[in-house]
């Protein structure tokens, strides 16, 4: 009916149409519409049109797995265009994809002129989204010198690519691959500044990296961030470091960090959001001494008359520095008699969550396991590795010695051998499941 309007806008664009496609060669539109058929297209087929395919997400696609089993001519041709327009393509959403692959899959040739291209152009590379990839990927694979160039270049920006959010994956990539001469100006930014770059959410990486490789200053970041223990440990990027310093530090450095960590409290701080992370890295780190001295003040009776147990277990936080403990306690059989009590008075005060179930699954499996270490094996059980005599070989028929075995009393005594009768008395009737056999063998 004429004159009567359906609620459909007269101006509403086509649906299919794509604003993009009206800018790219016939070329690349015919390639994005084989996707859909059965036509196949070989590196050769998009020459001249290189740079343009590298900026589109399926071109991009296409060269990167072309180029992996590209021979020489054709990786020549390729890299041909691309070094023309090599620093806006590092840049480019999908165009960094294609020089990571050079890196990788280019020749030695090809990657010495890419990385010569890069070099006016690091900083801004180190800074921007996509260039960040491709700097970290040469780091990877140019020759030690021509890396010593690059790394060079961050000099004077060294301090704010710590802090950046693309940058500080470049100087990490740097700490990784580069030498010890050419990181100097990393480690001589740090100087003084470990503290403060410590509490920083992306220079706390820097920091953690800079501790991995070279013991001299590995040294000399540790011993700025001990006098700060405390405060980093409660920090919610300095925790980290702290954790890498058990990790990585020296004997001294690591028990001068539980000793602070234990005169500032392991309950109060395992209830921490952010220390009771360093907590349980100083379970999982200390000496058997030190374990058991964080043992102490976890079983330790509070002003409430029962132990720190009954608190810790119930804690958002502090209940994984109890499963972290279990895990390594050299006084099992004590800390599980101090912890049964605390979880059942978790449970009867109606505590519930996954935290309690699993400290109880763990307590369980804890029982179960000393229970079976300490019950006695059954002289019947016999290892092939027995002591236990092995029958001499006769030719006379049905002699004592070569018939079939028996499982009569006498038999056992001729195999097992006198001294073993009374643990046989003592054991009879009882009968071994072969999980207990195998927790037996396992002990």
């Amino acid at each position: 009916m004429h004159g009567v309007y359906n609620g459909a806008p007269h101006n509403r664009p086509l649906r299919n149409y794509d604003a993009a496609d009206a800018r790219r060669s016939a070329l690349l539109r015919d390639f994005r519409m084989s996707q859909k058929t059965s036509k196949r297209y070989e590196l050769r087929d998009i020459y001249n049109h290189v740079v343009e395919f590298c900026g589109d997400q399926h071109g991009s696609r296409f060269i990167q797995e072309k180029l992996e089993r590209a021979n020489s001519d054709e990786k020549e041709r390729i890299f041909g265009e691309i070094i023309r327009e090599a620093i806006p393509l590092m840049k480019d959403t999908f165009g960094n994809y294609v020089l990571q692959k050079i890196f990788e899959h280019g020749t030695l040739s090809q990657k010495q002129r890419l990385a010569e291209t890069m070099e006016d152009s690091m900083v801004s590379l180190t800074f921007d989204q996509y260039g960040c990839r491709v700097v970290q990927k040469a780091f990877e694979y140019v020759l030690s010198d021509q890396r010593s160039a690059l790394i060079r270049q961050l000099e004077p920006q060294v301090l704010s690519a710590m802090k950046d959010q693309h940058g500080n994956h470049v100087i990490q990539k740097a700490l990784e691959f580069g030498d010890q001469d050419d990181l100097e100006f990393v480690f001589r930014s740090l100087r003084g500044k470990v503290r403060e770059l410590a509490c920083h959410a992306t220079a706390c990486r820097v920091v953690q990296k800079a501790m991995d490789r070279f013991t001299e200053p590995r040294n000399a970041i540790i011993d700025e961030v001990l006098p700060h223990t405390l405060a980093l440990a409660n920090d919610k990027y300095g925790n980290y470091v702290i954790q890498h310093v058990l990790e990585m530090g020296r004997p001294e450095d690591k028990t001068r960090i539980i000793d602070m960590v234990l005169g500032g409290s392991i309950v109060h701080l395992s209830k921490q959001k952010f220390a009771s992370n360093v907590v349980e890295k100083c379970v999982m780190n200390g000496t058997p001494e030190e374990k058991l001295k964080i043992e102490t003040q976890m079983t330790a009776t509070g002003p409430d008359g029962n132990s720190f147990l009954y608190s810790m277990i119930v804690d958002q936080y502090a209940n994984y520095v109890i499963q972290k403990h279990m895990a390594v306690t050299p006084n099992e059989q004590a800390f599980s008699a101090a912890l049964r009590p605390a979880l059942q008075w978790a449970r009867n005060s109606g505590y519930s969550g996954k935290h309690v179930d699993t400290i109880g699954h763990l307590l369980e499996e804890t029982s179960q396991r000393l229970d079976a270490s300490t019950a006695p094996t059954s002289p019947l059980q016999l290892d092939v590795g027995s002591a236990a005599p092995t029958p001499n070989l006769t030719m006379e028929p049905n002699s004592p010695s070569s018939s079939p075995p028996s499982t009569t009393e006498s038999a056992v005594d001729d195999v097992v051998g006198e001294p073993l009768k009374a643990q046989l008395a003592a054991a009879s009737g009882r009968r071994l499941s072969p999980e207990v056999r195998l927790a037996e063998d396992d002990s």
